[in-house]
């Protein structure tokens, strides 16, 4: 097991070295800059607000929103240090070969956790900084600080290597149980104790399931995507595997529908709220646009196979946009129930409204495909002028 361990181990971090190495000589024209930039020594004074923040956490005096704010900002801070090297400490190209491996799970593990710890320094200084500052506070604080460690680090970034809910389930109640009070003992204890579930539990547990027949066959044969029209089950699975691209975009979209839901609300839904609802319509088509391009890209490598099926030209194309139009429907839902039950409009005026979205979230299709490197920029002109024409047409 040793022998496997440091074999595994060696040839991740020498492929994570020799990966990151290049990625520093392509760009060290940055770190010149901070280097002229930044006051003192770039390094340390970068490390020093989070080190700050972090060791803000366990004073007491806190109140428990306040707390819970910070310690997700500092989870934040470390997925996003972790995200765009995610592809890198997986392996690389050889990721999928090395899955094939018959590598204990333990072993698996144990390798994933040394890379996080390379991969984290950073991270860890800051850590160690925020440590220095919580030493006058007591040993309950240490503790905490150390909870928050194992949450951010093995816990969380586990996440981008390995996608496990039950994950999420611990890390928020760890999260929620330090918030309450970080100086309790008891407290601290139960979060450090669901921050260790988070990362042996998970993976026990789906071996279990994939060990038993019986559910072998209820993962396989009784899967919720099984029943799933082929490519629909493409393209939920092309989202799936591309969460930090899908992720921001379905949340943003989602987010502009309640804020502006919030808006009308606050506007008491006088005159304003029309056009607060089409602008609020106009960008999200525009933010869920970049759908076409994601699900376009996936299909890229198998155009030439799918030439020598009996499919149409436009088979995908086709597709995507009513896929497309399907995850446009929730920011519409959300808008135009808003004007509907507190009568702004007419119910022929809000259908005319709701089609002229949809067929606005259809041409946002164009840009992609004749719009080259000025997509973007044709996509925002069309959706600034069906949002002005349609504000004219409805306000008056």
């Amino acid at each position: 097991m040793p022998g496997v361990y440091a074999l595994h181990a060696g040839l991740r971090l020498r492929w994570y070295s020799l990966a990151s190495g290049r990625l520093l000589l392509r760009h060290w024209q940055w770190f010149v800059l901070a280097g002229l930039i930044v006051p003192g020594i770039p390094f340390v004074s970068l490390l020093a607000a989070p080190a700050q923040l972090l060791g803000g956490i366990f004073t007491p005096g806190h109140e428990t929103w306040a707390t819970l704010v910070s310690i997700l900002v500092v989870q934040a801070f470390a997925l996003l240090w972790l995200a765009p090297q995610r592809e890198t400490l997986a392996g690389g190209d050889f990721a999928h070969y090395l899955a094939a491996l018959p590598i204990p799970d333990g072993v698996r593990r144990a390798v994933d956790l040394t890379l996080l710890a390379v991969a984290d320094i950073p991270i860890l200084l800051v850590c160690g900084m925020a440590f220095v500052q919580a030493l006058g506070a007591g040993a309950v604080s240490i503790c905490a600080a150390l909870a928050v460690l194992v949450i951010t680090i093995p816990a969380m970034q586990m996440l981008l290597l390995h996608w496990r809910p039950l994950v999420i389930v611990s890390v928020l109640i760890a999260d929620l149980l330090l918030a309450m009070s970080p100086t309790t003992p008891a407290l601290v204890a139960a979060a450090l104790a669901f921050a260790i579930l988070a990362i042996i539990i998970p993976g026990r547990i789906q071996r279990l399931a994939f060990s038993l027949p019986q559910a072998r066959k209820l993962s396989t044969d009784l899967s919720p995507t099984h029943r799933l029209a082929p490519s629909l089950h493409i393209q939920l699975q092309v989202l799936a595997q591309r969460p930090l691209a899908t992720a921001p975009r379905l949340l943003l979209a989602l987010g502009l529908a309640v804020a502006g839901d919030a808006l009308i609300e606050a506007f008491h839904f006088d005159t304003r709220s029309m056009p607060v609802a089409i602008v609020a319509l106009a960008i999200a088509a525009l933010v869920l646009s970049g759908f076409y391009r994601l699900l376009r890209d996936a299909h890229a490598p198998m155009l030439t196979f799918l030439a020598s099926l009996p499919l149409r030209p436009n088979h995908w194309l086709v597709r995507d946009v009513a896929f497309v139009l399907l995850l446009g429907l929730v920011p519409l839902a959300l808008l135009i129930a808003a004007l509907g039950l507190h009568d702004l409009s007419t119910p022929l005026t809000l259908t005319l409204l709701a089609g002229t979205y949809l067929v606005l979230l259809s041409v946002l299709r164009l840009p992609l495909a004749w719009g080259g490197r000025l997509a973007p920029i044709f996509g925002a002109l069309i959706a600034a002028g069906w949002a002005s024409t349609a504000i004219a047409a409805v306000v008056r």
